[in-house]
């Protein structure tokens, strides 16, 4: 591997754990399981020869560190044991929070017709057959 290469296999890793220790702070339980998993994938893949397949784990391990980042929030329950306090912090994206108009016009798709089926009488059809009995 090379140089420039396993430096930045190296920093992805770091920036992977420093986003752990800040969205999971506090948390020991998802500290160890997130330290265990980024810990396990990079061993995983130390051998990895192919450039190509390097760059596509440094990307996973870039994008995976994003996504925690923007989407993980922490909640943790009160004293009063009704009501959560939330951690959020200055990167968790937020989405926007649109009111609901109850006099907006919502088109209704018009529904399918269920399709005809023949009718069965006792004059079309022939209890023999229906129950497997041989003539």
């Amino acid at each position: 591997m090379a140089l420039a290469t396993r430096s930045r296999v190296l920093s992805a890793f770091k920036e992977l754990h420093r986003t752990c220790q800040k969205v999971f702070q506090g948390d020991q339980q998802a500290l160890q399981a997130s330290r265990h998993k980024i810990n396990h994938e990079f061993k995983r893949f130390k051998d990895e020869k192919d450039p190509k397949k390097i760059e596509d784990h440094i990307q996973w391990a870039a994008d995976s560190a994003c996504l925690l980042r923007l989407t993980v929030v922490q909640a943790k329950l009160k004293d009063d044991g009704s009501t959560y306090e939330v951690r959020i912090t200055k990167d968790t994206h937020l989405e926007d929070n649109t009111l609901f108009d109850p006099n907006a016009d919502i088109p209704v798709k018009p529904r399918r017709k269920k399709k005809e089926r023949p009718e069965i009488s006792a004059s079309n059809v022939d209890i023999d057959q229906m129950t497997g009995k041989k003539r």
